[in-house]
């Protein structure tokens, strides 16, 4: 499939090609990017970052070739867009704004109104949403308010290839299995592009009263829709059209994980801990095709658990009879809040603080 560095023809897929992590390179920033064959890291300041050639591993220092009308990009997200390019929003003199890259120069950036997430459909278009509601912004920046979503919820939330919103949300209701007691449905409703008229409810899960907090929500460049959260191991769920969904499990109390980097101590931790169990909560979610997805995994120091990251790839031979992923683990020594990036072809760099760790496949 090409170089597992993003070098390859076209968008793709190597999720699933051999692995290969590069030894730590001596960089530090926030924020990353992953895109075309390199990996961005972006200074506190947002005045410079780190490129660190894949096919080399060599890090190159230098100023960002910063957005018209931008002083600095601080606080900064990316991810790729369906369309194959990344989404950047960051934060700049009280202000939150988007901005597109194509491997050499950013876009002219687009002000958000408080926009936490961004996303891109494949026609290019960004969806925030923010104390506006749903905001649409056109290829040349022009916005169009959508509205409020219909349902408060701290669930993520998402949009399609062809500019359709899709919003998750959490219904308590009585348990049908222990009287009394309370059950959770996780729902999904949706808005296609063009229309104010939402969706009927479709249900995605449920369980005992337990909930849905940290979900992880992707969607794929073929429309697929995936779904993760975690309870006792992550559960995970896939739909080609979002109303018939396939379940099955990315983790469970036995599952394991490749020790990528050891987090020094470990060894004298009471309990101790053991290195390869996979746990953590649903960093990113990011989906292929229906049947290739990445995901990070983050897991902050607990009594039990050293701070981690964990990659997970659905990728074949799964573990166990109960199917589980093969992983990878980067142990920390310390709390650790650093980032990761998936690239337009599925494979991740991840900021440790050993330095950054990035894939490549032979």
């Amino acid at each position: 499939m090409g170089s597992g560095s993003g070098s390859g023809t076209g968008n793709a897929i190597q999720t699933c090609d051999a692995n290969h992590w590069l030894p730590p390179i001596s960089v530090a920033g926030p924020g990353i990017m992953r895109f075309a064959g390199k990996t961005y890291v972006f200074a506190q300041a947002g005045t410079s970052w780190a490129v660190v050639d894949h096919s080399t591993g060599v890090a190159t220092t230098s100023a960002i070739p910063l957005p018209s009308g931008v002083s600095a990009m601080q606080l900064v997200k990316a991810e790729i867009g369906l369309d194959g390019k990344p989404v950047i929003w960051f934060f700049n003199a009280n202000h939150d704004y988007a901005t597109r890259f194509d491997g050499t120069a950013f876009t002219p950036a687009i002000e958000l109104t408080g926009s936490q997430v961004v996303h891109a459909d494949a026609s290019g278009r960004l969806y925030g949403y923010g104390s506006n509601g749903l905001t649409e912004y056109s290829v040349d920046g022009t916005a169009l308010v959508r509205g409020a979503f219909p349902v408060t919820s701290s669930l993520p939330w998402n949009v399609g290839p062809d500019g359709t919103v899709y919003v998750l949300h959490q219904v308590t209701r009585p348990s049908t299995i222990h009287p009394g007691d309370t059950a959770d449905d996780l729902k999904l409703l949706h808005l296609p592009h063009g229309t104010l008229t939402w969706s009927a409810d479709q249900q995605v899960a449920s369980n005992e009263g337990y909930g849905f907090g940290g979900s992880g929500f992707g969607i794929a460049p073929d429309g697929s829709l995936h779904v993760t959260y975690m309870l006792g191991g992550l559960y995970y769920f896939r739909s080609h059209d979002g109303v018939t969904w396939e379940t099955s499990r990315a983790s469970d109390y036995a599952s394991t994980a490749t020790e990528i980097d050891v987090a020094p101590g470990n060894e004298n931790i009471d309990p101790p801990d053991r290195p390869q169990d996979v746990t953590g909560y649903p960093h990113l979610v990011v989906p292929r095709d229906y049947d290739h997805i990445a995901i990070t995994l983050d897991f902050p120091t607990s009594s039990l658990y050293t701070s981690s990251y964990y990659q997970l790839r659905r990728c074949a031979p799964f573990i166990g009879t109960s199917m589980t992923w093969p992983a990878e683990r980067f142990a920390f020594s310390e709390a650790w809040t650093g980032e990761a990036a998936i690239d337009e072809h599925g494979v991740a760099s991840i900021m440790t603080p050993f330095g950054l760790r990035v894939d490549v496949t032979p």
